[in-house]
């Protein structure tokens, strides 16, 4: 099985300095059993599209010293795959495979995964007031960490992982399915997209489109993985497919159809690219992973 995908070029620029910050911060030799939990689901092979995404929004207003946000960058990262592991678990999803290979409780336990996500959160909030490194960036530092700190908690990640239990009990509508897809996915991805702008200096107005365009990614990124669900095999995906209808749980896919969904899905960029138009070409690598995430195989 495999989550092997085609990567745009966009890609390029920024994977070299996030996986070289990976691998620095998982890079002791004698690694203790939580340290090796943690880098086995922080090292796997993911498209590392939150960290992009802030480098790409940093980028957006001229910076080019990516190895100044790596690091933080990277936070956000570490902070996606404590929500990965948590979200596999037995009482989650219960799911066995996740990129390609056996998710962290199936290695490890499902005691030690739970510590795992827990350090690999904390790790990734503690990165976030130390980086970007220098007293000019103090003030960034705390209203990037805010932001994240409301993005994963009771109003942002965690509540939509809780509306996703509850849905299990009771089928959703359109409105509270949106809400709980823009809560668990997609207010991490919005929050990726401003932390860059906001270690770049963004003024509020700018800080107001990107907040538009990543909440229309959020769902975007969603809808086109609930069409994969459907549509995909396990080894493009690197996780099982079809679990969610077997599951009875409703999705975009099971509420819209498969031909609404996939009009959809150029709404959904449509918006996206609407709200980076008053960019204008600066915002090109943006809208190349707007693209990429619509269109990601089918």
């Amino acid at each position: 099985m495999s989550s092997g995908k085609i990567l745009p070029k966009v890609f390029e620029k920024f994977l070299p300095a996030i996986e070289a910050s990976l691998q620095e911060i998982f890079s002791e030799k004698e690694k203790n059993i939580l340290e090796k939990s943690m880098a086995y689901s922080a090292l796997s092979k993911g498209k590392r599209v939150r960290p992009v995404l802030a480098m790409c929004s940093y980028s957006l207003f001229g910076k080019k010293d990516f190895e100044t946000i790596a690091k933080c960058s990277c936070s956000l990262e570490l902070i996606h795959s404590y929500s990965l592991i948590h979200d596999d678990l037995p009482a989650m999803d219960n799911d066995d495979f996740r990129r390609g290979v056996l998710t962290n409780h199936r290695v490890f336990g499902e005691a030690m995964a739970i510590l795992a996500g827990d350090a690999l959160q904390t790790l990734g909030l503690e990165m976030l007031t130390l980086y970007p490194e220098g007293s000019n960036f103090s003030h960034k530092r705390l209203k990037a960490l805010k932001i994240v700190l409301s993005a994963i908690g009771r109003e942002g990640m965690a509540l939509g992982q809780a509306m996703d239990i509850e849905e299990k009990k009771e089928d959703f509508k359109e409105e509270a399915l949106l809400k709980m897809h823009y809560l668990k996915t997609g207010r991490l991805i919005e929050a990726s997209i401003l932390c860059g702008a906001i270690w770049a200096g963004a003024k509020k107005k700018e800080l107001k489109l990107l907040s538009i365009f990543g909440k229309s990614l959020g769902i975007l990124f969603q809808l086109s993985d609930d069409i994969l669900d459907e549509v995909s095999t396990a080894e493009k995906l690197g996780k099982t497919p079809g679990k969610d209808k077997r599951d009875k749980k409703t999705t975009l896919v099971s509420l819209w159809g498969m031909e609404k969904s996939l009009q959809m899905v150029e709404h959904y960029l449509s918006e996206c690219l609407i709200a980076l138009s008053p960019f204008g070409g600066s915002a090109q690598d943006m809208r190349e992973i707007a693209r990429f995430v619509a269109k990601r195989d089918f």
